[in-house]
């Protein structure tokens, strides 16, 4: 089994789904056993917590002709990743479990290609993992993942089935994440119309490729059509799956970003107030949805001249992103950013040159110097003169 997972820092917990139901301490007995013998017998380094295994090993074991007709060890090993793999992304006190069990996940998925319900799983735990990395750094690595993902589904379930559009949809999203908005849009526009033909125009996954085309819209500045697929989506996803589903607070709060971008922002803060409330109740003060509902108001109330408020709602933010999710956190990155244009619009120009100066340094090394957000902290500094200025809406 452990020839399928990473070689290091396996997760001892993992090697319980051997446990047989023969009396569970006979069977924890024997499981301890085996630890000892592989310690001893030099095949395996075994502490209190993990077990590593040497990579030529690994490889002997996998390459034994017996073993290759044999799939119960590496579906033993995925079982035991599917289980403890975290799925709710959207809370960081999962992410550390995920990023625990990221490499043994990604192993299995290098070495082993079942085929029908196995090969399903498979491809399934691959999409969890890409969703984590979307989650815990706004897809700064999820790019390379998701093209691995979106293959292993290609092999193992052909190009139509519907964990493949996830997969194909994941590689849309960390595309738009990375700043490549023209290869996500034609991405998402595919994903979309295979969607539409095979699941059907109201089916849920159609209803997120149609989102995730409004959110790419108005990336790539295209806010009429952002607009009106943004509003298309929300009548939808409140018909379809109610009012307070996830999916329809994230389609409200993404229209809201879209009225801002057009300027209406009156309707923008008028709808994130209404988003704010309904997660706050519903999803709770700390939940990474609930700050990026925060985050975007606090720039409508900046464009509204309500610069106070902007202010003490991005430090508030602020705070807690940088607690929650990281220093590093591209979001966290963000909200210093527009935190800094809030400082600078209320006359704290000495504030908003520091901050300003750290986003762009930390956006460069973290992101690249070609990412949009980098090239805005860039704009957004150059506008921070030591006498003050105003920059356009258009940098931030």
């Amino acid at each position: 089994m452990a020839a399928y997972l990473a070689p290091d820092a396996i997760p001892r917990e993992l090697f319980e789904v051997l446990l047989d139901d023969a009396g569970v301490a006979a069977a924890r007995k024997r499981l301890l056993d085996a630890f000892n013998a592989l310690h001893r017998l030099s095949l395996a380094e075994v502490d209190d917590a993990t077990l590593s295994v040497h990579r030529l090993l690994q490889k002997t074991i996998r390459d034994d002709p017996d073993v290759r007709a044999d799939e119960t060890f590496a579906s033993s090993a995925l079982a035991a990743v599917e289980a403890a793999f975290p799925c709710d992304h959207g809370r960081p006190q999962t992410w550390r479990q995920s990023e625990r069990l990221l490499p043994h996940a990604l192993a299995i998925a290098a070495a082993f290609t079942p085929s029908g319900e196995a090969g399903q799983r498979l491809v399934a735990l691959f999409n969890r993992v890409v969703d984590y990395q979307i989650w815990a750094d706004a897809g700064a690595r999820a790019v390379d993942t998701a093209t691995r993902a979106r293959a292993c589904a290609y092999r193992i379930l052909g190009p139509e089935h519907a964990d493949t559009l996830r997969a194909r949809s994941h590689v849309a999203v960390s595309y738009r994440l990375a700043g490549r908005t023209g290869e996500a849009m034609e991405l998402g526009e595919g994903v979309l119309a295979d969607s539409e033909r095979i699941l059907g125009a109201e089916h849920h996954a159609t209803l997120r490729a149609r989102a995730h085309i409004a959110v790419t819209y108005r990336d790539a500045g295209r806010m009429g059509e952002a607009m009106e697929l943004g509003e298309r989506v929300l009548a939808d996803s409140e018909r379809i799956l109610g009012p307070e589903h996830h999916a329809t607070l994230r389609a409200r709060g993404n229209l809201a970003r879209s009225y801002e971008g057009a300027g209406r922002t009156g309707d923008a803060i008028q709808v994130g107030e209404g988003v704010l409330a309904d997660r706050e109740r519903i999803l709770g003060r700390e939940h990474p949805e609930m700050l990026s509902t925060r985050a975007h108001l606090a720039v409508s109330y900046r464009h509204a001249g309500r610069t106070g408020e902007a202010i003490e709602l991005g430090e508030r933010v602020l705070a807690d992103r940088e607690r929650l999710l990281g220093r590093e956190h591209p979001d966290t990155l963000s909200t210093r950013a527009h935190l800094a244009v809030s400082y600078r619009d209320g006359g704290r120009t000495g504030e908003a040159i520091e901050l300003g100066e750290r986003v762009l340094a930390q956006s460069e090394a973290i992101l690249g110097p070609e990412h949009p957000d980098a090239v805005r902290a860039h704009a957004n500094l150059a506008w921070l003169p030591p006498g003050g200025g105003t920059s356009p809406s258009t940098t931030e």
